[in-house]
């Protein structure tokens, strides 16, 4: 019997090695929690997230007018300074790039509709596409996403969104460039 007890107690203390498969696919998935309840339930992440999406937030974006190549002047008036400066109808500047940001350390990627809006000062709004309703992408190449299907919250219906009118905004994934990991899936390890 001294073997068997030996034995269990090597295995106590031996390394353990993990292998995942790194890519747009990566799981988010934590203890059956979505990358979503994790982080409304971990305060440890929320706090990093939020930390982080709060100082990049704060953070000025402006946009300048190159005079010559020593020369350049802030724009205030142009439409991509005012789009800038009132995202949408709902969002100040500061909200919709907290948002952004939270999205992106959350799920690793997110997408920002950009749609002509006669009634902005722009003539633009943007938003941002919850990384849940996106259902599906279609790849143009192995760099770039063509299309995303959305699905709206409870309404069911879904809704492909051509390349044209959103941003999307990526990790980078080791080997698959055309891929993102989200850094929840990191915490794998650690959480079980």
């Amino acid at each position: 019997k001294m073997p068997n007890l030996l034995a269990r107690w090597r295995s106590i203390f031996r390394p353990q090695v993990y292998f995942y498969a790194l890519g747009s696919d990566a799981p988010t998935q934590v203890l059956n929690y979505t990358a979503q309840r994790l982080y409304q339930s971990q305060d440890n992440l929320k706090a990093v997230v939020d930390f982080l999406a709060n100082s990049i937030a704060q953070l000025p974006l402006n946009v300048y007018t190159r005079n010559d190549e020593t020369d350049r002047e802030r724009d205030r008036t142009s439409p991509a300074a005012r789009l800038l400066w009132l995202p949408n109808s709902e969002q100040t500047e500061f909200e919709f790039i907290r948002a952004l940001m939270t999205e992106y350390f959350v799920f690793g990627t997110v997408y920002v509709l950009v749609l002509p809006d006669a009634k902005s000062r722009s003539g633009w709004q943007m938003w941002i596409v919850p990384s849940e309703w996106v259902t599906d992408t279609r790849a143009a190449n192995a760099y770039s996403v063509q299309s995303i299907t959305v699905i709206a919250g409870q309404s069911g219906n879904a809704v492909e969104i051509p390349r044209e009118n959103f941003i999307q905004f990526k990790t980078y994934s080791p080997g698959n460039p055309g891929g993102y990991i989200s850094p929840i899936s990191a915490l794998r390890q650690t959480l079980e």
